[in-house]
């Protein structure tokens, strides 16, 4: 049998016992806010009592309002396991930015997720959620990693070290200002560093 996997989101317990019981877990992964909050100890302890026995249970630290690092860790964490497994993302629970960036490393990894899900408060319903792949070339990825960092001096080395053509290279950097990849003063932004995961 594969293992189904979920990784959660954590700050109240109830959608994340709901998303475990009901996507069928044998392995809950819970994102639990790297400074310690009592409200967030309180729910793991919950869903450790309620489900401990059937599902095994870890808990990882990472940061609350950096999506990139929530997306990084979770992408590094995501290419861990084995190909076989079932990955469930569990965003109900949680801050909004960790949520994010779950579900950002799910866009980064889509073809690895099996589904994104949001467990409803009110009659526990669960929500499925689109699984966007970034759908970046591997051209595009080379332009981006270029951009990556510091914007380069000159335009030229990059479509040269792209080996693509100078059209082509300013037809991407539009298409990057407009996913929201690039900022407009042609720095890399949270969303390009992602899609580079």
């Amino acid at each position: 049998m594969n293992e189904k996997i979920v990784i959660s989101t954590i700050y109240s317990y109830e959608p994340v016992i709901s998303g475990a019981i009901k996507l069928g877990a044998t392995r809950l992964i819970l994102l639990k806010d790297s400074v310690s909050l009592q409200e967030q100890d309180e729910a793991i302890r919950k869903v450790n009592e309620a489900l401990v026995s059937y599902v095994k249970i870890e808990t990882i630290s990472t940061a609350v309002y950096d999506l990139f690092k929530v997306a990084a860790d979770t992408v590094e964490l995501i290419d861990s396991f084995s190909p076989k497994s079932e990955i469930f993302l569990n965003i109900s629970a949680g801050r909004k930015t960790k949520s994010l960036g779950l579900m950002f490393a799910g866009y980064a990894r889509s073809q690895r997720i099996k589904r994104i899900v949001y467990i409803t408060k009110e009659n526990q319903e669960v929500i499925t959620l689109p699984n966007l792949p970034f759908n970046i070339s591997e051209k595009q990825k080379k332009v981006l990693f270029l951009f990556n960092g510091a914007k380069p001096e000159k335009m030229k080395d990059v479509y040269k070290s792209a080996n693509i053509s100078r059209a082509t290279l300013f037809l991407m950097l539009k298409e990057f200002k407009k996913k929201g990849y690039m900022e407009e003063d042609g720095t890399i932004s949270v969303a390009g560093r992602i899609a580079l995961l």
